[in-house]
């Protein structure tokens, strides 16, 4: 998470979130709040990260963080569990990213228009 200084001390940095289980998703908050912008962009052709070594680190470090990152709606986590379930199981010949993207641009998610 990359931000400029006099936001991240005008939302009152991580002090503010120090409560939060997804400090990222509750530090967008407070810079929404705050009238700043935040983004959420596919850099993973720059930059490597190894969060988890195992499938159930996966799912434990994931399963926190995902439902309070959908704002806790019930309806939404059904419709992710529906959606990647039949992902997995019935899966394309193209990306999920090529059905949404003209062909030549790369992905990129304007995520506070989600918070």
């Amino acid at each position: 998470m990359f931000a400029e200084r006099a936001a991240y001390q005008q939302t009152g940095g991580h002090a503010s979130v120090k409560g939060a289980i997804v400090d990222d998703v509750a530090l967008a908050r407070q810079f929404k709040s705050h009238g700043h912008r935040s983004f959420l962009l596919n850099i993973t052709e720059y930059v490597t990260c190894y969060m988890y070594e195992t499938s159930r680190d996966v799912w434990e470090g994931f399963g926190k963080n995902i439902f309070p990152g959908i704002g806790r709606s019930y309806f939404l986590a059904a419709l992710l569990t529906i959606f990647y379930t039949i992902f997995f199981f019935f899966r394309s010949p193209f990306s999920f990213t090529e059905l949404l993207l003209p062909a030549g641009y790369s992905a990129c998610l304007f995520y506070s228009s989600f918070l």
